[in-house]
């Protein structure tokens, strides 16, 4: 997978606002696999590549592993949290519940801005898809997903899902990554699912828009279901 160009990483002279850089950085390492699941994370390789010090690193460790994404491993220091059924199966029904439920609501209340937005995703999704530009259209997924929770008009959807973006963009990311083979066939079947939810939402069948959107959700953590082992033991061997 090819990963984004980052722009240069120049230290702020704050101590909290570097620890929030140093954050910044390890995250996006994180998200886009760069940090594998299960990879041992290397403190004094980051010092030396960020040109800070340990104690920055310590701190945004803390929030990190605060987060859930990393952990301690005893005396050997973190390591990134390993992809595993179980967390698997809770993020696949939360989004479920979260995502099935704002789409029921998003087509109550749908602005026709917002339906132009949804549409315009999927046109650019097959474009992404029929040149196998599988990153942009991850882009274009999240557009879709995104603009139904806040076509649902609930803030504390909202407020719930920005609890959960991090982890969602690292899955996906990691699907991205280890599933080249079945990607074309699973951004066929999201176009052609977003392309249901839209047309359901559009002519306001709210629970049409949330059984689509929770078979959407279950057929995408299917992947990670198969994959979440597979990682674990490449990590281990």
């Amino acid at each position: 997978m090819e990963k984004n160009e980052s722009a240069p990483f120049v230290p702020s002279q704050d101590a909290a606002a570097l620890s929030q850089q140093v954050y910044n950085y390890i995250l996006r390492q994180i998200i886009e696999v760069q940090l594998e699941p299960g990879e041992r994370i290397n403190v004094t390789k980051i010092a030396e590549q960020l040109g800070v010090s340990r104690t920055p690193i310590r701190s945004a460790m803390d929030q990190l592993a605060e987060d859930g994404l990393i952990k301690r491993v005893s005396d050997r220091g973190y390591q990134v949290t390993p992809i595993g059924m179980a967390d698997c199966f809770d993020l696949c029904d939360a989004r479920k519940i979260l995502e099935g439920t704002a789409a029921a609501m998003a087509a109550n209340n749908i602005t026709f801005a917002d339906l132009e937005i949804l549409e315009r995703s999927i046109v650019n999704a097959k474009e992404c898809l029929a040149r196998q530009g599988f990153d942009d259209f991850a882009e274009q997924d999240t557009i879709f997903h995104e603009t139904l929770l806040r076509a649902a008009n609930n803030r504390y959807l909202l407020q719930v899902y920005d609890t959960i973006k991090i982890r969602i963009n690292r899955y996906r990311y990691i699907i991205s990554t280890y599933c080249r083979g079945t990607a074309e066939q699973d951004t066929s079947h999201a176009v052609a699912k977003h392309t249901c939810i839209f047309r359901a939402v559009k002519n306001r069948y709210s629970s049409v828009a949330q059984n689509e959107m929770e078979e959407h959700i279950a057929y995408t953590y299917r992947t990670l279901f198969d994959l979440g082992s597979f990682i674990n033991k490449q990590r281990q061997d």
